[in-house]
């Protein structure tokens, strides 16, 4: 509905123009301009009926003829047309009238919506799996690649009992080896926690027997000692023993030599 007195758009409900003031079907005193109430059309000063939708114009505008009274009008004024004839409004506003907002773009059916869900779900579950077989194939070959120089790394820490580096395989031995009484720490461990200054020295006597020799510094009566270690191996190269001590350039007897090593394994525990 269209106000009668300024053509600005009302809801159907509405009992005042809220543009004007006007009431919503006037029954005021006439104005120069008066619009339709259907279509928002401007009318004519004398128009019984709207030029573009046809509705009847309002009392104001429509005055009543001669030989009849103003309230014999009167009731023409409150009548309507039928819902089924009534005429539609313009399609085009007046130019003064509030622009109508535009409805928004239908939108799309709910059973569209979760199929794209299920779609976007399915490709990510492809991708994950791609995904997944790709990181167990280069998990397999880090794996691989990690065993081979593991076992590159064990065979060369290890050594080779040839000729050709004796001096690292039979100090490595000692280093990483266990003495009968003390299993619960390797040699290497044990005199390098207790002892400063060390240094291990491969060697062999005129037996052919191959010697490690540990030579370090200690406190003796907190004065720094120097100490030597001799450790033989059998025949056959499988096992070793302590065979010397010396401390500050003197050799030392079995029992010197046995409580030494119990208090070196002891205090590095």
């Amino acid at each position: 509905m269209f106000c009668i007195k300024c053509g600005q758009q009302m809801d159907d409900d509405t009992q005042f123009c809220i543009s004007c003031g006007a009431k919503a079907v006037s029954d005021g005193q006439p104005s120069e301009d008066y619009f339709c109430i259907q279509c928002g059309q401007k009318l004519l000063s004398d128009s019984a009926f709207c030029t573009a939708c046809g509705a009847k114009a309002p009392e104001e505008n429509n005055p009543p003829e001669k030989g009849h009274s103003a309230t014999e009008s009167r009731p023409e004024k409150a009548a309507t047309l039928p819902e089924d004839i009534k005429p539609k409004p313009a399609t085009k506003p007046p130019k003064n009238a509030a622009p109508r907002r535009e409805a928004p773009p239908p939108k799309k059916p709910a059973a569209e919506r979760p199929q794209k869900k299920q779609a976007s779900q399915a490709a990510g579950g492809i991708l994950s799996n791609m995904q997944r077989k790709h990181m167990l194939i280069i998990g397999g070959i880090t794996v691989v690649l990690l065993a081979v120089v593991i076992g590159l790394v064990i065979f060369l820490a290890s050594g080779s009992r040839s000729q050709d580096d004796p001096h690292s395989y039979y100090i490595n031995r000692v280093v990483n080896g266990h003495l009968d009484n003390h299993q619960n720490m390797t040699v290497g461990v044990a005199f390098e926690r207790f002892f400063t200054d060390f240094e291990w020295v491969y060697n062999y006597d005129d037996d052919e027997f191959d010697l490690v020799s540990f030579s370090g510094t200690m406190l003796r009566d907190n004065v720094p000692t120097p100490v030597q270690f001799i450790f033989a191996f059998t025949a056959d190269g499988t096992d070793f023993d302590v065979i010397v001590l010396m401390l500050g350039g003197i050799m030392q007897d079995e029992t010197v030599k046995n409580e030494l090593l119990d208090y070196v394994f002891a205090s590095t525990r």
